[in-house]
């Protein structure tokens, strides 16, 4: 990312799915997407935003999670796509109930990354396309 943020700047990320646990299972899959990275104004004004739904967040639970949805709220208007998807097969839209339901671990970055406080993980190279004969009769 550049050190200025223009009007109508995207961004490509990238989440490397999470490690294997001793069982063989990740506790996420990998996440590309595009994004629309948040100005210093854009955080202070959900900061401020989540203080204000929160401020009775220690005696009141659904303060608490009112808090929580503010932030999903904030992360689903900054991704322009995605493709997460439902074990794999089904795809899933954009909106601030399926932030709710991303893997914690994985949701943590994706709004880190979104506030400018985190960079994307680097992508996998891709595989290269195989040679065509005529290409490698060239080599």
């Amino acid at each position: 990312m550049g050190s200025y943020v223009g009007d109508g700047y995207e961004i490509s990320g990238y989440i490397s799915a999470a490690v294997p646990e001793a069982s063989g299972e990740r506790l996420h899959d990998a996440l590309t997407f595009t994004y629309r990275p948040a100005t210093r104004l854009d955080n202070v004004r959900v900061d401020a935003e989540i203080a204000i739904a929160g401020k009775n967040r220690d005696l009141d639970a659904n303060s608490a999670v009112e808090a929580e949805r503010v932030v999903c709220r904030f992360v689903a208007s900054r991704i322009v796509s995605w493709d997460l998807k439902v074990v794999g097969i089904h795809s899933v839209a954009i909106t601030s109930e399926a932030c709710e339901r991303i893997h914690p671990f994985l949701f943590a970055s994706l709004y880190r990354i979104i506030r400018g406080t985190q960079a994307s993980d680097k992508k996998p190279e891709e595989s290269k396309p195989a040679t065509t004969d005529e290409e490698q009769v060239k080599n």
